[in-house]
C-alpha cells in the first residue's frame, strides 16, 4: 500500500503544476489538513478538500509560485518530500520537507518540517 502513496503524492504535485486544483484536491481525505511552510500562509491550517484546492490555486496564481519536489521516500506510514519552491517572476528558491500522512488512499494531513530527521521522527521514525 505504501508504494501506492508515492504514487498519489507525485500525481498530487503533477496535477497542480498542471493547474487543474480540483483534481489535486481529490486526491486528499474529506476532512485533509495542510499546514503550510510559506511565510504568506504560516500559521493557517487549511482543512477540507475546496479550502486546500482553494490554498494550491492561491500559491501558484497569486503568489506566483511553482512548487514541485525533488525526491519522495516512504516514511514510516507516510510519504517524506523534499519540496522546493520557486516564485515565477524573480526565480528566487525556497527548500524544505513535506510529510505526507494518508487515510486509507487518500492524503490525511501534509505537514512542513525544515530537517529531514525531524520529519523522519515525526513518520515513527523508520522507512519501509
Amino acid at each position: 500500500m505504501s508504494a501506492e502513496h508515492l504514487g498519489v503524492v507525485a500525481l498530487a504535485f503533477e496535477r497542480w503544476n498542471e493547474g487543474d486544483y480540483h483534481g489535486a484536491a481529490e486526491l486528499f481525505a474529506p476532512e485533509a489538513e495542510w499546514h503550510p511552510r510559506l511565510k504568506a500562509l504560516r500559521g493557517e491550517v487549511f482543512r477540507g478538500r475546496a479550502t486546500i484546492e482553494s490554498m494550491l490555486q492561491r500559491v501558484t496564481e497569486e503568489m506566483e509560485l511553482m512548487v514541485n519536489f525533488r525526491r519522495m521516500e516512504l516514511a514510516g506510514d507516510g510519504v517524506l518530500v523534499e519540496v522546493f519552491a520557486r516564485r515565477t517572476a524573480d526565480d528566487i528558491e525556497d527548500e524544505w520537507f513535506h510529510l505526507f500522512s494518508f487515510d486509507g488512499g487518500e492524503i490525511s494531513r501534509v505537514e512542513p518540517f525544515t530537517d529531514r530527521d525531524e520529519a523522519i521522527a515525526a513518520a515513527g521514525g523508520g522507512r519501509l
